[in-house]
């Protein structure tokens, strides 16, 4: 069942936007919440800007895995940050993920995008989407 799952949500991962909205998907595992923070100065790593993104369940999943991207916008976007990343214990509740770049600058302009993937002991899978817009970092040293 582990590798099964492993390989439907690396699936799932590359075609989450065609799935996002599928009733049945999300009703499996509506105990989660699926957060993605605002690109920011690090405040772990003075000089870095990042995004997290966060998946928080109140049951053990089978798998809960992101793809966090972060972007500049100076002024097309280009992606500057990449993080992709699984835990397939089969007792999971909670996973974060972080993408960064080793920038960061008063006045960029960026964003973050995140896909997020749960499998539920059942097998069903729960694929969801989140874009944090643009923002304008502050608070680099």
């Amino acid at each position: 069942m582990q590798n099964k799952s492993r390989v439907l949500v690396a699936a799932c991962l590359l075609t989450a936007g065609a799935l996002v909205n599928a009733p049945a998907a999300q009703a499996a595992n509506e105990d989660c919440v699926f957060q993605l923070d605002n690109p920011h100065a690090s405040h772990h790593v003075p000089g870095n800007t990042n995004a997290a993104a966060t998946i928080r369940c109140n049951s053990a999943k089978n798998y809960l895995g992101i793809t966090v991207e972060l972007f500049s916008h100076t002024p097309v976007a280009q992606r500057v940050g990449f993080a992709e990343w699984g835990n397939d214990s089969g007792t999971a509740k909670f996973y974060r993920l972080n993408a960064d770049w080793n920038q960061c600058h008063n006045g960029m302009v960026m964003s973050a995008h995140a896909k997020y993937a749960v499998v539920d002991k059942n097998g069903n899978p729960t694929l969801q989407e989140k874009d944090s817009g643009r923002v304008t970092v502050r608070n680099c040293p």
